[in-house]
């Protein structure tokens, strides 16, 4: 590998959260199958959820999705959740991981499919009506 090409990537490298589970947030690949709340991907990017700190956003988001068709909660923290969402009819597989972030009393999130390069806009959808029912519960 050339100095050149080692010295542009040190330099232009995508920045790193110290979280591990805000920098999977912020990674989204270049195909149109993800959206993000904290991505450098203009086309990708979402506002993160505004949450009032006196109520535990992570068990609200989960009463939500545990009550929605074909949704698993993989694993919750105290400040992260990361649940699948399968589509009804190919049975496909998306992921959806929420951090929320008691600083700034946000919630931020990602939706990504775990194949194919389009989800014709799935994903996006899935979380605009996601952050109104979150939004409702304040």
């Amino acid at each position: 590998m050339k100095i050149s090409t080692i010295l542009i990537s040190f330099f232009f490298a995508l920045p790193s959260f110290a979280n591990p589970v805000l920098d999977d947030i912020a990674n989204c690949p270049s195909s149109p199958n993800c959206v993000s709340t904290l991505t450098d991907q203009q086309d990708k990017k979402m506002e993160p959820i505004n949450w009032d700190k006196r109520i535990n956003p992570i068990e609200k988001i989960s009463e939500i999705i545990e009550s929605m068709e074909r949704t698993k909660v993989l694993s919750k923290s105290e400040n992260s959740l990361h649940a699948i969402f399968i589509s009804s009819l190919f049975r496909f597989k998306d992921d959806v991981v929420f951090y929320f972030d008691q600083e700034s009393n946000k919630i931020h999130f990602k939706s990504q499919s775990r194949v194919g390069y389009s989800d014709l806009g799935v994903n996006k959808e899935r979380m605009e009506e996601l952050s109104r029912r979150i939004s409702e519960l304040k």
